[in-house]
């Protein structure tokens, strides 16, 4: 009897060693479990991927339901697509659990975004006395607190805060200065607008937005109307019964007495009780009760695993029970983990939280503020990249569409009647490529018609004023080279406006032509196009394939063989074999009596065609 007292006394310490030793290692196991779901589910958000981001978000709250982390993300989510009711309960749910400032923050945004200012500024000012608060958060909130005051109507004091700072402060303190005094020249507002290279701000940031308007505080939403119903009734699903995903749940609080749900078998010598993988209690006599105080731990969800072994440490039944802890007095709360994990993920979702600079208010604004100084030249050029960040924001389409010229329909060749030809490139400009064939150019004495895409014209502006120097023309050719025909309007709107604003800005010149990437405009595109002073440009004759052979006596002996007067030569800014060929290619034109000019030029006089709608190979952008 003493010896089999000393043996069991033996296991029991054995069975805690090793439970302590497995402890840790679970633990980890767990953490790094909601560690990568929590980055999965930030990943989708910050990709603009919300439907995949709701489904995360609702398994994250299914699987942890008394954390607030995964309720500020679906709340984040919310926001984004226009769920403001849904957000406004996710935020205030993660604020009963944890004192972060990441829930109070998005309650701010919620209340703003149902116009109501002062319930903002308290959410603000309690996110400022969170505990935790990075001195990033810190500064964003007084921002924040800056841009409330701007809708209170308290100038003197927006303007004050905004002094210095992020950039949002001081398009703060720059509007808070023009509303005190519309008729001032706001030097402020255009230092922070004046683009590094003559290059415009053509994209609002990623996120939420202020409208510096007590009306309307914030923008919506950032997804199309269309498919706003379609993710609100995605986020309808309201998972916080942990019942309905673990089984049976056992409500505790104060001092508990758990016991085994299954019968332990009688030659069982001990029964060790974990509690979310670490070692609570080992006892050794029937009824194997566990008094446990719930008070000193966190309210909310707990697994607690009962392992009962034979003399000899042989397992012999494991049973899990799920415990629901709710203290009302005393008891623990969640708090904030300040793990580098834990801080590297709230600080994303910060990012995604934070108020932006809204580049289309500070850019309408100043178009004002300039022409009260009679300037409407800078005041044109101010409302055209206003429009280009969003055509539906104060009428910026339609004033668009009357700073562009009228527009004919479709050329697929110039004037027949003149013995010329226009040479035209597409997909530039290239950093490494395009300089080379503007020597060439150069060499040959040629001009030529540029189709540049948008996205790649921005990284390299000086590219842009060389050809505008040189006489040659740059036209359109979108903003990110996509098929045309598969985007929803208005994103197709976006992909010709932007790059027409930015085309004028850097060369002075306003694009006449609008080239679809692959040839592809539906009846939409070329409506779009057309309103916007943009005729459609095709072509007669493309060198493509025989770009493709790398032969440059090859693609001589193609253009010749294929090209008459009035044809549009299509070739691509990329290839070196293109570049190679130019200076023998423009000889050899000139000795068969052609004149190199622009398409401006040889559609001079040409009665234009009608646009096609045929489909075309979508090739992929000449590098």
């Amino acid at each position: 009897m003493h010896f089999r007292r000393k043996m069991i006394v033996s296991l029991s310490a054995a069975l805690c060693a090793a439970s302590l030793l497995g402890q840790a290692s679970q633990a980890e196991d767990l953490k790094a479990a909601y560690t990568t779901q929590v980055g999965w589910t930030l990943h989708l958000l910050e990709t603009g991927r919300y439907g995949e981001s709701i489904d995360a978000a609702q398994s994250l709250i299914a699987a942890y339901p008394d954390r607030a982390l995964p309720y500020e993300l679906r709340g984040v989510t919310a926001l984004y697509v226009g769920s403001t009711g849904r957000a406004q309960k996710d935020f205030a749910h993660a604020a009963a659990l944890s004192p972060d400032p990441e829930a109070q923050y998005g309650l701010a945004l919620c209340a703003l975004f149902g116009r109501k200012v002062e319930a903002a500024a308290s959410a603000w000012t309690q996110a400022a006395a969170s505990p935790n608060l990075t001195e990033t958060q810190s500064r964003d909130v007084s921002t924040a607190q800056a841009y409330v005051k701007f809708l209170k109507g308290d100038f003197d004091g927006a303007e004050k805060a905004g002094n210095e700072g992020d950039t949002l402060r001081e398009e703060i303190g720059a509007l808070a200065e023009i509303r005190k005094n519309s008729k001032i020249f706001s030097g402020r507002l255009a230092k922070l607008l004046t683009p590094p290279g003559g290059v415009p701000k053509l994209h609002e940031e990623d996120g939420l937005r202020p409208l510096f308007d007590a009306a309307r505080p914030l923008e919506p939403c950032v997804v199309e109307p269309d498919l706003q119903q379609m993710y609100a009734d995605r986020l309808l699903g309201d998972v916080t019964d942990t019942a309905r995903h673990a089984g049976s749940v056992l409500l505790c609080s104060g001092m508990a007495t758990l016991i085994p749900s299954e019968v332990i078998p009688r030659r069982a010598a001990l029964v060790s009780y974990t509690v979310d993988g670490q070692m609570a209690a080992v006892v050794s006599q029937s009824p194997y009760e566990f008094s446990w105080n719930t008070a000193h731990v966190v309210n909310g969800t707990h697994q607690v695993r009962i392992d009962s072994v034979d003399a000899s440490g042989n397992d012999l039944t494991t049973q899990t029970l799920t415990v629901r802890v709710s203290n009302k007095n005393g008891a623990l709360t969640n708090q904030i983990d300040t793990s580098p994990e834990a801080i590297a993920l709230r600080e994303r979702l910060w990012n995604l939280l934070k108020l932006r600079p809204s580049w289309k208010v500070a850019e309408w604004t100043l178009a004002q503020s300039v022409l009260a100084q009679g300037d409407r030249t800078s005041a044109d050029a101010h409302l055209a990249i206003a429009a280009a960040l969003d055509p539906a924001y104060k009428n910026g389409q339609e004033f668009a569409q009357t700073l562009f010229a009228a527009p004919a329909s479709a050329y697929w060749t110039g004037n027949t009647t003149r013995k010329e030809i226009a040479l035209t490139f597409d997909d530039g400009p290239n950093p490494l490529k395009t300089p080379a064939l503007l020597d060439a150019l150069d060499k040959a004495q040629a001009p030529a018609t540029f189709f540049v895409v948008g996205s790649r014209a921005e990284a390299v502006s000086e590219i842009l004023h060389r050809m505008a120097a040189r006489g040659d023309e740059v036209e359109n050719h979108s903003y990110t080279h996509p098929n045309m025909n598969l985007l929803i309007p208005s994103v197709a709107e976006g992909e010709i406006l932007r790059t027409s604003v930015l085309i004028r800005a850097l060369t002075g010149r306003s694009p006449h032509f609008f080239r679809p990437p692959g040839g592809n405009a539906n009846a939409g595109v070329q409506k779009i196009a057309r309103s916007y002073g943009l005729s459609l440009a095709y072509w007669t004759v493309d060198v493509l394939h025989a770009e493709d052979v790398g032969s440059s006596s090859g693609l001589i002996d193609y253009v010749l063989g294929h090209v008459h007067p009035g044809s549009i030569v299509l070739m691509h800014n990329g290839p070196d074999v293109t570049t190679a060929s130019i200076p023998a290619l423009v000889a050899a034109l000139r000795a068969k009596g052609y004149t190199l000019v622009t398409l401006s030029k040889i559609t001079e006089g040409k009665i234009a065609g009608k646009p096609t709608n045929k489909p075309i190979a979508m090739p992929k952008m000449r590098e």
